[in-house]
């Protein structure tokens, strides 16, 4: 019999039993960590495929595994897949199991791939707009390719999305042949320099670098253990506007009301405001009406203050 049956069968298995004792969902969490698991620990694979590790070996590496972290259910599978030599289909039987119950719920998984880990709002945005566009519940599962310059990629119902920079630039040069064209980077390493240089189709090596140093800037590091504490000492010692950068947006309105508690007029910003909103707050603090914007890094960009 071929994996892929094998999988389906031992999958579907195991999607009726857990409907049928009401555990289906809790199942369903433990099959993504089984899932996720032996994608993070590949030589899983080759352990399970290996004939000359026993049997019992195999079932006490899935003990230890997953034996505290799943429901009983899940736990007494997983060993019932091992004695049964089934062990190198885990991964698979897992993500089968995970298709049925998505189909089950009309949930879409989207694939996003991008070149840095991101934070709940890009998650939570990305969600927004595959659920758009594909009419279903969705499910991000997110992972990085650091052959990704900028931008990202989404597949999702055998759809794809692609914002990657590398993309855009190659399109650009298409639609604008003779046109000449500047490439400015404040990041790019000297080989994203040359993929750009290549992508443009630029007749010769022509870059001008400057140092990263600006002498209207400076850096500091400061250690506390209280930083709001230390934050609003900055402010009352600090003249001026400020951006306080934190990684999803709840936090962005903890610390906003924070901040207009200890007297300090804040706002917050972050990606799945509505347009009109955010242009209204970052006017506002271009305009000195607010002076702290605590903001995710979807703020930022392009400001001239």
């Amino acid at each position: 019999m071929d994996n892929y049956r094998i999988n389906k069968n031992y999958a579907k298995a195991l999607f009726l039993l857990s409907a049928e004792t009401g555990v289906q969902e809790r199942v369903a969490a433990d099959m993504r960590l089984v899932n996720d698991v032996f994608i993070e620990n590949r030589e899983l694979h080759i352990i399970f495929s290996n004939p000359v590790i026993k049997q019992s070996k195999k079932v006490a590496i899935v003990e230890d595994l997953f034996g505290e972290r799943v429901s009983p259910l899940s736990k007494l599978f997983l060993a019932f897949v091992v004695r049964k030599n089934r062990a190198v289909n885990m991964r698979g039987i897992s993500s089968m199991f995970l298709d049925m119950y998505r189909e089950s719920r009309g949930v879409v998984l989207a694939d996003l791939a991008t070149s840095y880990a991101v934070d709940d709002d890009v998650l939570a945005m990305v969600g927004e707009l595959v659920g758009h566009a594909s009419g279903k519940n969705v499910e991000v599962n997110a992972h990085v390719d650091p052959r990704i310059i900028g931008g990202f990629v989404v597949k999702f119902d055998n759809k794809m999305y692609d914002t990657r920079i590398r993309t855009m630039i190659a399109d650009l040069r298409k639609l604008k042949p003779d046109a000449p064209i500047l490439a400015l980077t404040a990041t790019a390493t000297r080989g994203v320099v040359s993929d750009i240089e290549k992508q443009l189709a630029f007749r010769e090596d022509n870059v001008i670098t400057m140092s990263f140093r600006r002498k209207n800037l400076a850096y500091v590091v400061r250690h506390t253990d209280d930083k709001e504490a230390e934050m609003v000492h900055i402010l009352r010692s600090v003249k001026g506007s400020a951006i306080v950068y934190v990684r999803s947006r709840e936090r962005t309105k903890e610390l906003a009301r924070y901040l207009q508690h200890e007297g300090i007029s804040a706002d917050a910003y972050h990606a799945l405001l509505e347009t009109s909103l955010k242009n209204e707050r970052q006017e506002k603090w271009t305009a000195d009406k607010i002076r702290v914007m605590v903001a995710t890094n979807a703020f930022g960009m392009g400001i001239d203050k």
